[in-house]
């Protein structure tokens, strides 16, 4: 039985770091499938990570504005999935204000898992005996494959493709 090292050790904290990034982006692309929002709202969201992955903390200020106007958008109009039920903003309006106070926390945090994913990415690129410089390209896609397997999961558990 092979012995648990504190190198191997070491590389667990970082792939949990890593996996709440690909779990928190693929639930975004889902989330922006399943509310069916516009191209334009999809291209800044994807740009905003592509962003974030590659300045890391110094795109947080910009990321969150994001987060903040879109969620206060969405609580405006009283948006919700369809698939979920139209009727929920109005006839459950606290469990919909609960859930979308949740949406706007999740992602708050993501933003900040992302911001700070590039040491740990650095860490588990190390172990595998790639180069330290591909951090940032390796982070960018990532959070592009997240992105988009949630929305590929969206369509296809929604739309039978």
């Amino acid at each position: 039985m092979q012995q648990l090292t504190l190198k191997k050790f070491s590389v667990i904290l970082p792939l949990l770091h890593l996996c709440l990034v690909t779990m928190g982006l693929i639930g975004v692309g889902w989330l922006l499938a399943a509310f069916q929002v516009s191209w334009v709202i999809w291209l800044i969201t994807f740009s905003l990570a592509i962003y974030l992955a590659t300045k890391g903390t110094d795109g947080i200020v910009l990321s969150s504005a994001w987060v903040v106007s879109f969620t206060s958008a969405g609580a405006v109009i009283k948006a919700w999935p369809v698939v979920w039920g139209t009727e929920i903003p109005d006839k459950a309006a606290k469990f919909w204000a609960s859930v979308f106070l949740l949406f706007w926390a999740g992602a708050i945090a993501l933003v900040g898992l992302l911001a700070t994913a590039e040491p740990p990415m650095t860490i588990v690129l190390s172990v595998i005996g790639m180069k330290k410089r591909h951090s940032k390209s390796m982070l960018v896609a990532l959070s592009s494959i997240a992105l988009g397997s949630g929305w590929v999961l969206y369509a296809k558990g929604y739309s039978g493709i």
